[in-house]
């Protein structure tokens, strides 16, 4: 969604009681930037084709382009029914987590490295592995300090 606000929407199903709940979350849009549609690139495109710019304007032409990021990167259900979304992915070195109650309302806000992917959570901590460039991955325990 364009624009300078703009809503996601967050839809629980429990199945249980059969019951659905939906939730518009408000965000601001974040545009997209050349930048990391050149690092998606770089990644996107073999080693051996990097170099051929024929290959790079091809594959860039065929590729669709939106104006701003997705507001959703992952999402991460707790057993308590809250869950965590993952924000817009930026090629900083941090990215947003916000928590979100049964029906959509924010509770919190957290940062935590871009590199981290969360496995596992509840409403205080965040399980997970980080990827760390040329090093083995390390499995990480977040506590949530402050609610």
């Amino acid at each position: 969604a364009d624009g300078p606000s703009a809503a996601f929407e967050v839809v629980r199903h429990d199945y249980p009681n059969l019951r659905v709940t939906r939730a518009s979350v408000r965000y601001s849009p974040v545009p997209l930037s050349q930048d990391l549609v050149a690092l998606f690139l770089g990644r996107l495109i073999p080693e051996q084709w990097a170099q051929r710019s024929d290959v790079r304007s091809r594959v860039r032409d065929a590729m669709f382009v939106p104006n701003t990021l997705p507001p959703v990167s992952a999402v991460v259900a707790t057993p308590s029914g809250m869950v965590w979304v993952k924000r817009e992915i930026t090629a900083g070195p941090e990215s947003s987590w916000t928590l979100l109650d049964a029906r959509g309302r924010a509770i919190t806000a957290i940062r935590l490295p871009t590199a981290f992917r969360v496995t596992g959570a509840t409403q205080i901590r965040l399980w997970g592995v980080l990827e760390v460039q040329h090093a083995l991955p390390v499995i990480v325990r977040y506590r949530v300090a402050r609610m």
